[in-house]
């Protein structure tokens, strides 16, 4: 385990800057497992690529992270509601994304350079077909 502590000056209580301690857990790969301060504690999960998949909140609500095989983020979820969704082509580039209602495209050029990004209802036209 890990800790910090701030321990503030005269003129940093002065401010209204407080002492804290932040303790860090890992496990035995060298991940995150925990952040601990006196009002609350993050839990961290991991898949056996050591892709983070789960952020526990202090209130017990869970951040999901879904990967395709390939090793790159599919989706962001809050206890299974969707934050935002990401697809790909087949060279795993990202080629859409939603987040909410709002829907962006991406393009890529011959180089793989990005070649445009826009906000949009619809991607469907801007999305290869398999």
């Amino acid at each position: 385990m890990l800790s910090i502590e701030r321990l503030p000056t005269g003129i940093g209580k002065q401010l209204g800057i407080t002492e804290e301690k932040i303790e860090y857990t890992y496990d035995l790969l060298g991940r995150l497992t925990q952040e601990i301060t006196p009002d609350s504690t993050l839990g961290y999960e991991y898949d056996p690529l050591s892709n983070l998949t789960t952020l526990t909140l202090p209130d017990g609500r869970k951040v999901n992270r879904l990967y395709y095989g390939s090793g790159h983020l599919h989706q962001l979820n809050l206890d299974g509601q969707v934050i935002s969704d990401m697809e790909r082509d087949d060279l795993h580039r990202e080629v859409y994304r939603t987040q909410g209602k709002l829907t962006s495209c991406f393009s890529y050029d011959a180089m793989g350079r990005k070649g445009w990004q826009k906000p949009t209802a619809s991607c469907a036209a801007a999305i290869p077909v398999r």
